[in-house]
């Protein structure tokens, strides 16, 4: 913790919890408020780590919030929670800035992505990488799980689910040696920090963004502190009710139903794969009763050889569809429909020898990444939301269908749970939020992390919400100037419904149809 150590300005007194409403504002004169006379965060502005310094061009300083890693023990160790401060070209920026939460759970910020946000909107923009996560610090990130991850290749995953468990403990157990309980990184407590940087800021009212599953950080924020939000946007997100497990199985689901439906409307995709949804379940069905198996070279030239059953077809179909790339959503009726022949395409033999075995199909952006904080990505899990998992539902939803029960079954994070041992957050933190701040939410419509359906579902408990589908899949913002268009404008007015540009309309889903 040197880095931490050099920032940090202890501050004095006591933090009492702030209390978390399950519906909706916090009062102007809230408990929170009151105890932050009694605690002042410390934000302390320097230069940037040469890592962040290199991915901009625009205005920008780095600086660290400094709070105390348990607000109930205010005496106890300190967390640093990196953030920086990006100006835009304007002379005179609109007065509220925006909040940027990140991308998806336990990712760092891609700064030099982010970074443009604040003179596309006219705004300063404050990147944070959260409690645990990138430079922030201590970090979570599981060195013993990365090396598992980098060992051995093989093409089943579920054989290393005990290794992975015991890697997951390993990391826990160090970093419960170094002083750290990872209890103290749900969404709760940073939603809280967020608080204390506006605190630390003097905001008095700010916008709120977040890309991908960082979501629930944001509205947890929203959920305990929406008198200082004047709008928030959000792509691709998740929602505190639907916990991650579940979401499986209706996002896996209605991807590939938006996908067949689009591949019917398609002429060239309708013609070359006729009746893809009736392929897709003979596909599932065959592979339930024989795994396909292909033998192929990887690029360091040592022959693999490839099982796919319907458990890991389906997971390779989630994470295709969740954005290994803009037009990868593509190439899938040529899966489907082959593996419905009996066939398996070089290209998902391909994704099955490379692709991450633990993470895909479970998390969006599943790249090999080692600077992945995984403890912050499983104390969220784990302590926000598998304690609240209503087993019987999932147990009946799964009925009947072998090959997701057995994708809920080999459940990796679920079963790394066990290793990670958090106590289980406060039910609140599972209820709808509840809110009249006005909400962009922008969604692929085939990304089965964050599907159209559940968006549109979950947007019932707010007052004023938008709800825009692209083509693309998850991350929109990230590869959509459509997407980009419709945020810049509506950011300006977010009580108007968005610009719904005719690129909507212009959008073509680019299918690869493999001539015979």
């Amino acid at each position: 913790m040197k880095s931490l150590e050099r920032w940090i300005v202890v501050a004095a007194a006591s933090l009492l919890a702030v209390s978390c409403t399950a519906g909706g504002a916090a009062d102007e004169a809230s408990d929170g408020d009151a105890v932050r006379k009694a605690f002042s965060p410390t934000l302390d502005w320097s230069a940037c780590p040469d890592d962040v310094e290199t991915q901009f061009i625009e205005k920008h300083k780095c600086g660290f919030l400094t709070v105390p890693q348990d607000r109930s023990d205010p005496q106890g160790g300190r967390v640093g929670m990196f953030v920086v401060k990006v100006f835009p070209e304007d002379a005179r920026p609109s007065p509220d800035p925006i909040l940027v939460f990140g991308s998806d759970l336990g990712r760092p910020d891609g700064f030099s992505g982010l970074a443009p946000l604040a003179s596309r909107t006219h705004r300063i923009a404050y990147l944070v990488e959260v409690r645990g996560v990138g430079h922030s610090e201590p970090s979570l990130e599981c060195p013993e799980v990365t090396a598992l991850e980098g060992g051995e290749r093989t093409t089943s995953p579920h054989s290393l689910t005990g290794e992975f468990v015991v890697a997951v403990q390993a990391c826990r157990d160090r970093l419960a040696s170094d002083g750290v309980d990872v209890s103290d990184f749900g969404v709760q407590a940073v939603a809280q920090d967020a608080e204390d940087l506006r605190v630390a800021l003097g905001v008095p009212q700010w916008n709120l963004a977040s890309y991908g599953t960082t979501s629930r950080y944001l509205l947890e924020y929203l959920r305990e502190f929406q008198p200082h939000v004047r709008a928030a946007f959000m792509d691709s997100p998740q929602f505190p009710q639907i916990d991650e497990v579940s979401g499986v199985v209706t996002g896996t689901r209605s991807a590939l139903k938006s996908l067949y439906a689009a591949c019917e409307t398609d002429v060239r995709c309708e013609k070359a794969y006729p009746d893809l949804a009736a392929s897709g379940s003979e596909a599932l069905a065959q592979l339930e009763r024989t795994s396909l198996q292909r033998r192929i070279t990887s690029h360091d030239g040592e022959r693999t050889e490839v099982t796919v059953d319907a458990a890991m077809f389906l997971r390779v179909a989630g994470f295709v569809l969740g954005g290994v790339h803009p037009d990868a959503a593509g190439s899938l009726p040529d899966m489907v429909a082959s593996a419905a022949a009996g066939r398996m395409t070089p290209r998902l033999a391909a994704i099955v020898a490379s692709g991450p075995l633990l993470c895909a199909g479970y998390r969006p952006r599943c790249e090999p990444d080692e600077s992945f904080s995984l403890g912050a990505y499983l104390t969220v899990l784990c302590h926000d939301q598998a304690p609240l998992v209503d087993h019987a539902a999932l147990e009946a939803e799964t009925a009947g269908d072998p090959a997701i029960a057995q994708v809920i079954g080999q459940h990796p994070y679920l079963a790394a749970c066990e290793g990670w041992n958090v106590s289980p957050a406060d039910p609140a933190v599972h209820e709808p939020v509840l809110t009249d701040v006005p909400l962009l939410i922008l969604v692929g419509r085939f990304d089965p992390f964050s599907p159209p359906s559940v968006a549109r579902a979950a947007a019932e408990s707010f007052e004023q919400a938008r709800v825009i589908a692209v083509t693309d899949v998850h991350n929109t913002l990230g590869h959509n100037e459509c997407a980009l268009e419709i945020r810049n404008a509506w950011i300006d007015e977010p009580t108007s419904a968005p610009t719904a540009a005719s690129c909507l309309r212009d959008m073509q889903i680019p299918f690869h149809i493999q001539e015979v």
